[in-house]
């Protein structure tokens, strides 16, 4: 239940009665009484959403989902790229995977080309002596690695489409 840092101190009791009342209607388990804007009972809530989870494989449309390393890096990519680049970042930049390869000593080395519609875009990723893309190369070999519990070698190549 959101919004909890506008309930106002004397209504506290009628808040439990409304509370004990939505138990009963619906089914409910259990209740959380939050406030989003101010991050009261955040962590109750995900504790109690992580004590009624199960594990189990990740659905898509019903079916279970198996991503290679490839779609799970081009998602990991793509993301970090809109985190860091947030407004900046226009909508036709794509990430398309280049080569992805298991090596001896059990790392996996993952290349990709960041696609950009133009120069000026190009820049604006790459940033200042490559340190943008530096940045989002980083937190996605990060990423990886924890969801792959290995050692990621990843190449960000990015290209542009036009020279205009």
């Amino acid at each position: 239940l959101n919004k909890m840092d506008l309930l106002e101190p004397g209504m506290k009791g009628a808040f439990q009665a409304m509370r004990a009342e939505l138990l009963g209607l619906h089914g409910f388990v259990h209740t959380v009484g939050i406030s989003a804007k101010k991050g009261w009972g955040m962590d109750e809530l995900l504790d109690t959403v992580a004590g009624h989870a199960q594990e189990r494989e990740w659905e898509m449309g019903g079916a279970a989902s198996h991503h290679t390393v490839e779609t799970l890096a081009l998602e990991v990519t793509r993301e970090k790229l809109f985190r860091r680049l947030n407004q900046e970042l226009p909508y036709k930049v794509e990430v398309r995977p280049m080569s992805v390869k298991e090596l001896k000593d059990g790392s996996v080395r993952i290349e990709q080309a960041v696609w950009v519609p133009r120069e000026e875009v190009r820049k604006i990723v790459v940033g200042a002596r490559g340190a943008t893309i530096g940045q989002v190369g980083t937190r996605a070999r990060s990423a990886l690695q924890g969801a792959l519990q290995k050692k990621v070698h990843l190449i960000l190549n990015v290209k542009t489409q036009s020279k205009g």
